[in-house]
């Protein structure tokens, strides 16, 4: 936004394609940015006409304007984000959250060596519970593919799951 004000230093008034040309952001870049600044709670710039955004429209700096403190933060329109995209970014916090629940398993276990099921799950929960709010049944899941993949020993004692680590296979 610095770049887009700077521009009224040379020019008092311009059209977007114009700005667009100077500052070379893509217009749907441009346009998020414009949006806050001719909004009607801050209008820093006037945009004539006031309704809709062509390219065509003429930006000039609002001289009237006078905020109340000497620094504002003026809020950025928030970028929106298709379906695709938010499934991808679903789908790759998941896998980011797997490997960093299976981690602190791993750690848990390192220093236990034998723990019960219910135990490390709440263990495991307690320690992401900094980064993020753990589900048990991920939890479950990830202590099963651990068990599944060899890395722990899984036994029934008074029907409650006992995880043993099998450090021989940890230093391999």
């Amino acid at each position: 936004r610095a770049s887009i004000l700077m521009v009224f230093n040379a020019f008092p008034s311009i059209s977007i394609i114009d700005l667009h040309r100077i500052i070379q952001v893509p217009l749907d870049e441009l346009k998020r940015q414009l949006k806050p600044l001719v909004s009607k709670k801050y209008k820093v710039l006037n945009k004539t006409p006031p309704a809709q955004y062509d390219v065509n429209h003429l930006l000039s700096v609002n001289l009237s304007y006078n905020p109340a403190r000497r620094k504002i933060r003026i809020p950025l329109v928030a970028a929106k984000t298709s379906d695709p995209e938010r499934r991808q970014n679903i789908l790759a916090v998941r896998e980011d959250r797997k490997h960093a629940i299976e981690a602190c398993i791993v750690r848990v276990m390192k220093s236990r060596h034998t723990l019960e099921h219910v135990r490390l799950i709440s263990e495991v929960s307690a320690q992401l519970m900094l980064h993020f709010k753990p589900d048990p049944r991920d939890i479950k899941k990830r202590i099963e593919d651990l068990i599944g993949r060899n890395i722990w020993n899984a036994r029934d004692e008074i029907k409650l799951l006992t995880i043993i680590l099998r450090v021989d296979l940890l230093h391999q």
